[in-house]
């Protein structure tokens, strides 16, 4: 019984509103005309401008220095070879555009302060950022859209955001630029001093020691070693035979043969320890020795040159990334002024604000009719006292 009296309920409330449908429908009808009618002339017009650009000349300069470094993969520098790197810098430009300068500038140059007319700075910059959407597609552009009352002003004002995201996106790697050129050129100074250094050490102990080519110079210093004391063991094994056949130690020949084994034996004894006044030939003496302060000194020249050599090409590159003045930003669709409003939508409110008033009459009609009906004294009673209420009031 209680379900069936429900439903009795609800169709009598169906057919309250249906005795109504010319006043409800006269009441949708004036408030969508009125609705519309006040949101075209009380609600601004705004008009949206993108422009759509891409990273054109961004990294070059680090992508120059991540090939030459990778030219030079033969060096134990491995490790900056990846400073070209490849991540976007799409976040910066972000970040430049919402910054506080960047808004300013937009800010005082379109007088935006008049336009929306708010007593405190911090509320027109948070409204001009409310009006500019950035997005960024695919990793690969970025979309620079501004909204604004009047079509011709949100065009140029997109355009101007891009114009200082360009120049601040320069001077930042101008900077960069300027930085690294004078790390490298200090770098590429001491360097230079470096080798400098080196190559005169080398220079002096190669005039000291006359050591030129350490490999070469003892191979040599040993084959002549060796063929001296071949020869020296020839004579004295002649000697022994010529002084026992002749039976005269005194012999002429004898006295000869002599003389020469002694000559022998003094040259290689000069070769042992130093005294050999050859220029190709080192003190077997002091070989070792000579031979790994040699090489010190060449490795030293070795190592410097090489840097010079890695550096050399990187400092031109740093010279030429701080003077070069090319744009950074690639503008692929300048923002133009655009025929056709975003907001408000005004079809769609009409219909919000006539349905809502419907529904407002609707519910008043209904509740009338809950009053009128009543048969429950506590209803009664809570509504003639709000009603009362409103009495005394007035």
């Amino acid at each position: 019984m209680m379900s069936e009296e429900k439903k009795i309920d609800l169709l009598d409330l169906v057919v309250i509103l249906i005795k109504k449908k010319y006043l409800l429908l006269a009441v949708g009808f004036i408030t969508a005309v009125i609705g519309y009618l006040s949101i075209y002339f009380f609600i601004d017009e705004e008009f949206e401008s993108t422009a759509v650009v891409v990273p054109y000349d961004a990294g070059k300069g680090a992508a120059g220095m991540s090939s030459l470094l990778k030219n030079l993969s033969g060096l134990p520098i491995g490790g900056l070879a990846s400073l070209g790197g490849g991540s976007s810098n799409l976040d910066l430009y972000l970040t430049i555009i919402y910054s506080r300068s960047t808004l300013t500038s937009v800010i005082d140059k379109f007088e935006m302060r008049k336009e929306y007319e708010e007593k405190y700075f911090s509320d027109v910059l948070k409204r001009m950022k409310e009006d500019i959407g950035v997005v960024n597609e695919d990793d690969l552009s970025l979309s620079v859209t501004v909204r604004n009352k009047n079509p011709e002003k949100a065009a140029k004002m997109a355009n101007f955001i891009v114009e200082i995201l360009n120049q601040k996106v320069y001077d930042i790697n101008v900077k960069k630029a300027k930085d690294n050129r004078a790390f490298i050129e200090k770098r590429y100074n001491e360097v230079l001093v470096d080798l400098k250094t080196a190559e005169d050490a080398m220079l002096k102990f190669q005039q000291v020691n006359g050591v030129f080519e350490a490999e070469q110079q003892v191979k040599a210093t040993i084959e002549a070693l060796s063929n001296l004391e071949v020869e020296l063991a020839r004579k004295q094994v002649e000697l022994e035979t010529l002084t026992f056949a002749m039976g005269n130690p005194e012999a002429p020949a004898v006295k000869n043969l002599r003389a020469s084994v002694d000559a022998l034996k003094k040259k290689v004894d000069d070769i042992k320890s130093g005294r050999e006044n050859s220029s190709v030939l080192i003190s077997m003496g002091t070989l070792p020795a000579k031979a790994i302060d040699f090489f010190r000194h060449y490795r030293d020249v070795k190592i410097n040159s090489e840097m010079m050599e890695f550096l050399l090409p990187m400092y031109e590159q740093a010279k030429y990334d701080e003077q070069r003045d090319t744009p950074v930003i690639l503008t692929i669709d300048k923002a133009l002024a655009s025929d056709k409003k975003v907001y408000p939508p005004r079809m769609i409110y009409t219909i919000l604000i006539s349905v809502f008033s419907v529904g407002l009459i609707s519910f008043f009609l209904i509740l009338d009719h809950l009053i009128r009906n009543a048969t429950d004294p506590k209803i009664k009673y809570l509504f003639r006292n709000i009603l009362s209420l409103k009495e005394k009031q007035v």
